[in-house]
């Protein structure tokens, strides 16, 4: 889509700034939630000025009429354009074009026509409330607009948005109203819920907030892919990953981390004699590039390049902005592709191709300091398919904590097959408390931990552990020598 460059004229008229409850302006980057948790954005698309009036245009979105129809290349909640007038008064447009006041100068007890339902009624606007309050982390004022129905003798009418409010402050521009290409027939309230510049609640990451990682964070994900949707999943996976090392370069962030994996799979048709487990503990390093670039650049549910009106043919590409179920992660940012072909009907909707049977979907979802959270891939011909899905269900980042984690025990609950030959032999197993432990070689590291993970003992250069201040249960030797890491279960007994 077009963005226009323009000269700081359009940021945005002569109000003064101590005044200026201006709803809308082309600096501002925000992000809003209605009642149904459903996200909105707020970011201009192009700007101009007629006359004495400033013209802010939103960007483009589709909507859902149902889960097969889709309505693209229609205006976002904020309708087609808002218009800016010197004199205060802010123009919002419905999917008519009928419009809808907005009097950001007007005082307390102040009232006015928000909006003309019919040549008999109107919408009437009165400001019932100004205060102070904290909006994201800022002080601000704020302006309450409540909304009475009247006939024009300015009798009350019952109407579902009687007692509904807009709210607008006096630097963060609307902080609560409704969708306006919808109005009045949609009543539901929309909230603001974070902003950009400085970025606050809900926001697009950036690759540098989602992968702040730090030594010590610790995930852990499940995994699971199946060939068919008839039949159990082929293949399971649990995984913990513990970052031991960080690295930060210009434009890069290394990150190891140490992992320990279950694996469960068919080692052929589906069938109790085919199940194989296996578990594995290994290192591993990503590379984190272009760690100040932004993961997405869209809006929610924005419209870019994926439908070309002239062809009649689209593709889908949906963003959406969500909170974590932590209110300790802000924001995480969830994309999905959908490429199943639309086209364009007589109605100007985009149902579904049917002579189009191939199908691709897939979700990701990037957590601030989280990295990648959460993803599921689909992608098959219309029959038989490829599912995947990986799943975050516990992460610990400095004291926060979220979710249910997997035991090392649990992980590690099978013989680690991956690299045979440089398995741990320690004997005995068991072992009684206070009895030597023989490591079988001598390694560089060893560490022995317990159920959680936490290391209990460590010591450089051994070929034996002492075992006398252990209790009964559940250990795991870790050894470091020159050809690689290993991990053995051990058991400790009275």
């Amino acid at each position: 889509m077009f963005r226009a460059l323009v000269l700081a004229i359009i940021l945005i008229p002569s109000i003064g700034r101590g005044q200026d409850y201006q709803m809308v302006r082309s600096d501002f980057v925000h992000f809003f939630l209605d009642e149904n948790g459903n996200d909105h954005g707020m970011r201009m698309d192009t700007i101009f000025v007629e006359g004495s009036d400033s013209v802010l245009m939103n960007y483009l979105t589709f909507r859902h009429p149902d889960l097969e129809v889709i309505d693209a290349c229609v205006p976002s909640w904020l309708g087609a354009k808002t218009v800016v007038r010197p004199n205060g008064e802010n123009l919002f447009f419905n999917s008519d074009g009928d419009t809808i006041h907005i009097e950001t100068l007007a005082q307390l007890n102040d009232n006015w026509n928000l909006f003309s339902i019919d040549p008999a009624s109107y919408l009437e606007a009165t400001v019932t409330d100004v205060s102070p309050t904290v909006i994201l982390d800022a002080a601000v004022e704020v302006k309450t607009i409540s909304i009475q129905s009247r006939d024009l003798l300015g009798n009350p009418l019952v109407h579902p948005l009687n007692g509904k409010t807009i709210k607008i402050s006096n630097s963060l521009g609307i902080i609560q109203g409704f969708d306006f290409h919808l109005f009045p027939n949609d009543t539901t309230q929309i909230e603001i819920a974070g902003m950009e510049n400085p970025n606050k609640g809900v926001h697009r990451l950036t690759y540098d907030e989602a992968y702040d990682f730090l030594v010590g964070d610790e995930f852990h994900f499940k995994y699971e892919k199946s060939e068919d949707a008839s039949i159990t999943p082929s293949y399971w996976e649990k995984r913990i990953h513990r970052v031991v090392g960080v690295e930060n370069q210009t434009n890069e962030r290394r990150v190891a981390f140490e992992v320990w994996q279950w694996t469960q799979q068919f080692n052929g048709p589906p069938s109790p004699f085919n199940l194989v487990q296996t578990s594995t503990y290994y290192n591993d390093t990503v590379l984190i590039e272009s760690i100040n670039d932004l993961l997405t650049e869209s809006m929610p549910s924005e419209v870019t390049f994926m439908f070309d009106t002239a062809d009649g043919i689209g593709f889908l590409h949906e963003i959406r902005f969500q909170h974590f179920e932590t209110s300790n992660i802000p924001s995480v940012t969830f994309w999905g592709e959908e490429n199943s072909q639309y086209y364009l009907d007589t109605d100007g909707l985009w149902p579904l191709n049917p002579s189009v049977s191939g199908w691709n979907y897939t979700i990701s979802a990037y957590g601030k300091g989280l990295g990648r959270t959460y993803w599921t891939h689909q992608i098959g011909n219309g029959v038989e398919y490829l599912n995947e899905e990986e799943e975050l269900i516990y992460f610990k980042k400095g004291n926060q904590e979220w979710g249910t984690p997997y035991s090392i025990s649990e992980i590690m609950s099978v013989e680690n097959l991956r690299n045979p030959t440089e398995r741990v032999a320690a004997y005995p197993n068991p072992i009684n408390i206070g009895d030597l432990l023989n490591l079988g070689a001598t390694y560089n590291f060893v560490d022995l931990l317990d159920v959680s993970g936490k290391s209990i003992l460590s010591v450089r250069n051994a070929n034996v552990i002492a075992t006398e201040n252990l209790s009964s249960g559940i250990y795991f030797v870790k050894t470091e020598s020159d050809s690689g890491v290993s991990i053995q279960k051990l058991i400790v007994t009275d």
